[in-house]
């Protein structure tokens, strides 16, 4: 029984003794205390963690007993994860490392990278060779440690300093915009914009700052695999931002419209200089195209329609997205610059040439802001026919029987009017009439041209006029005459002589008529000189440049001459004086100058007391300063017009304060010269008082 009880004593000891000695072992106070710091974001790479001038790795080693001075030693490192487990050989002996008592030691990952090398690694769960092949650890949690051997003996001097990570590869970003192979309308100035979505916000490593890199190339040529563009081509714009979008506005390089481009975005973990493998691609996203507006291409092939001896008529067919054409020719026998000539269709009548000489001819094509690069040339003869005119009395009854009128006529069109063609130069459209300039070709007197204006003209949809008005520049020895052995005249030319470069002498005329030219409307400024409006913009006509009892007549019959004294006299009565006015309307005889008044500014230079009657309050008399502006209906002229010291009386109502009437005297000499002129047919715009 003794024998018994003592036997079972013993196994007690034992088996109290072995459930104790861990908690002994572990409880055991070490001179070296060690502590181990991995910053995120964490890399799947262990040979992130050793870079030169990295601090993701930082060992805290500590030597507590103060009774050493310093102490020799090495290390040991561990790495654990899901039935894997990597430590250093036990045959494996690093450089020696020397850490002082009382002080703290901080070893960084690229002062141990040794203990990191696959040869003095042990692999388990995980095969030296697939390790040494990728280099990266499994995605997973796993925990590292690193514990401080004495030297000489390998015996474990520390605690086993840990912590704990979670290694995983983010998905690169998510590219949104612009779609892939998304048509980008193009607009002036030019806006493309880039954004895209990041796939790590929600994973362990979401802390570490994300720039991106956008990088755009040309696909260029045609049909290239974009893939081989984004990697071989120069970018054309490439920059880094934090953002997750970009705007390529109007300060960066412009796209060029119609070409393909390429896009891609990477995701950059951590300062440029230190960049970490924590995304999926290295970080790439896929990579995307766009085009930059639509393709515009030229014209193929031109045909000829129609040759003459100084005309060629060319059609085309005309691309898609087109919505223009530039036409440019010369003389292919002579060095001359091209000339050009735009059309909206895709034909065109080339007017003014030479006879039978050879032009050479190209077609560039415009689509909205973009245009094509110029179409191969083309070679057209005209023709050397003789001019078989004969003159003999007129029999020609032109079919107008066709009353539809067109939707469009463009400059570079051509219009026949009776069996005269008119190439449009200028051309606007009020309700459905058509006013504007134009070249009316003669069939006789030399083949000789005239330039034109028309008013109200009705065109039919086959380009005949049957409705309007037409007026011819007839002053034999003006430039407005044209002779077509000077292939290309001006519109700038042409309207050079239109504002009166020629003599206005009468003698010079072989018309009966005084009046040589048709203007749009005449002013007389405070020099006493008559200011005509023609096609849109004033012209100054001084006293010398009339002779004594010669006419200068707008339009709308106001008349200009110079008197007897010298001074030029507006719309003349029989005894060649002006004809006095006190107010602004239309002339007795009916016709009178479209002109608007507005806006139109009283000011009064005293206060008065009304007088009322009932609701009405009146205002007798005072005495004011006006400003007006006469603003043309058509031509949108504007002159601005001061007048002092008028006679301004009006009504309005007492309570609400609206305008009711209003009247405003002046006497004769006050009548500023601006308003001298009789005929003026105008409408208030707006009053300010």
């Amino acid at each position: 029984m003794k024998y018994i009880v003592k036997y079972l004593s013993t196994w007690l000891l034992l088996l109290l003794a072995s459930c104790c000695l861990p908690y002994l072992v572990n409880a055991q106070t070490y001179p070296v205390q060690a502590a181990l710091t991995i910053s995120p974001p964490y890399s799947i790479y262990p040979a992130d963690y050793t870079a030169p001038g990295d601090n993701k790795w930082m060992a805290n080693i500590y030597l507590a007993d103060l009774s050493v001075p310093s102490v020799n030693v090495r290390f040991r490192i561990r790495i654990e994860g899901v039935g894997i487990e990597i430590k250093t050989r036990d045959s494996f002996i690093g450089n020696m490392q020397v850490i002082n008592s009382g002080v703290p030691e901080i070893f960084y990952g690229d002062q141990i990278s040794e203990y990191f090398l696959p040869e003095n690694l042990d692999f388990s769960g995980l095969s030296k060779e697939e390790f040494s092949r990728t280099g990266a650890l499994p995605e997973g949690v796993y925990r590292f440690t690193i514990e401080v051997l004495e030297y000489n003996r390998g015996v474990q001097i520390s605690n086993s300093g840990t912590t704990m990570a979670w290694l995983v590869l983010n998905d690169p970003p998510l590219l949104n915009l612009p779609n892939n192979n998304q048509l980008i309308s193009t607009i002036d100035p030019q806006i493309v914009r880039f954004q895209w979505t990041p796939r790590h916000k929600g994973s362990p490593n979401s802390s570490f700052n994300t720039a991106y890199n956008l990088k755009v190339v040309e696909v260029w040529p045609e049909g290239r695999n974009p893939n081989d563009a984004i990697n071989t081509m120069g970018p054309v714009f490439e920059i880094n931002t934090f953002n997750n979008y970009y705007v390529l506005g109007i300060g960066y390089p412009q796209l060029i419209p119609g070409r393909l481009y390429a896009w891609q975005v990477q995701a950059l973990a951590g300062p440029e200089s230190e960049q970490l493998d924590v995304f999926k691609n290295n970080g790439f996203s896929e990579v995307r195209t766009f085009r930059f507006g639509q393709i515009c291409d030229s014209p193929e092939k031109i045909n000829l329609v129609g040759s003459h001896n100084r005309e060629l008529e060319l059609e085309w067919e005309a691309p898609a997205n087109t919505t223009g054409f530039t036409v440019q020719f010369k003389d292919k026998a002579a060095e001359k610059n091209w000339y050009e000539a735009f059309t909206y269709l895709p034909h065109t009548r080339i007017s003014r040439l030479q006879p039978d000489s050879e032009y050479e001819v190209q077609l560039i094509s415009h689509c909205s802001l973009q245009s094509s690069e110029a179409s191969r040339p083309f070679y057209f003869r005209t023709t050397n026919a003789s001019n078989d005119f004969v003159c003999s009395p007129i029999d020609f009854q032109p079919d107008l029987s066709n009353n539809i009128l067109t939707d469009y006529i463009y400059p570079g069109d051509v219009i026949v009017a009776g069996d005269f063609d008119i190439e449009v130069e200028s051309i606007a459209r009020y309700n459905n009439s058509f006013s504007g300039y134009g070249i009316l070709k003669i069939p006789f007197l030399q083949q000789l041209s005239t330039y034109v204006r028309f008013d109200e003209l009705l065109v039919n949809t086959e380009k005949k006029v049957y409705g309007g008005y037409l007026t011819t520049i007839y002053k034999m020895d003006s430039r407005y005459m044209k002779d077509l052995d000077n292939p290309r005249h001006s519109a700038d030319e042409l309207s050079g002589d239109f504002a009166g470069n020629d003599s206005f002498s009468e003698e010079n005329s072989n018309h009966t008529d005084s009046v040589f030219m048709v203007v749009d409307s005449i002013f007389i400024d405070d020099s006493g000189n008559a200011i005509i409006i023609v096609d849109g913009e004033e012209k100054t006509i001084e006293q010398n440049d009339l002779a004594e009892g010669e006419q200068i007549k707008d339009e709308h019959g106001n008349t200009i001459l110079l008197a007897n004294d010298g001074s030029i006299v507006v719309n003349p009565s029989t005894g060649g004086q002006a004809a006095p006015t006190n107010s602004i309307g239309p002339t007795n005889s009916g016709q009178g100058y479209g002109l608007i008044f507005g806006p139109l500014k009283i000011t009064i230079a005293e206060e008065q007391e009304p007088s009322v009657e009932g609701e009405i309050c009146v205002y007798n008399e005072l005495l004011v300063d006006i400003e007006l502006e006469l603003n043309d209906f058509e031509k949108e002229i504007s002159h601005k017009i001061d007048l002092q010291s008028l006679i301004f009386s009006y009504k309005k109502n007492c309570e609400t304060g609206e305008f009711i009437s209003g009247e405003l005297k002046w006497s004769d000499s006050g009548i500023p010269k601006e308003l001298s002129v009789l005929g003026i047919q105008a409408r208030l715009l707006n009053l300010e008082i």
